[in-house]
């Protein structure tokens, strides 16, 4: 991986694990989606976006849609 793998996949997998380490602060999450967004194109982002969804349940998955998208996060 590290022979082959483009620079900004390998910094935007390091800041995955190290949000992952500290997952309760949501501040994590924010700082990783900014991340993400430097470094990885569009198409990446909806892969991995893709991937993380269609693990989930679907409520909790509309949740998710609905924080990201509106910015509503239930209680």
């Amino acid at each position: 991986m590290s022979l082959y793998a483009l620079d900004r996949h390998k910094r935007a997998c390091r800041m995955l694990g190290y949000t992952l380490t500290v997952g309760d602060d949501p501040g994590a999450w924010v700082s990783l989606a900014a991340a993400l967004f430097v470094r990885l194109t569009p198409q990446e982002r909806a892969g991995l976006a893709y991937a993380a969804l269609s693990t989930i349940e679907p409520d909790a998955r509309e949740a998710v849609f609905s924080a990201a998208q509106w910015g509503d996060v239930e209680s």
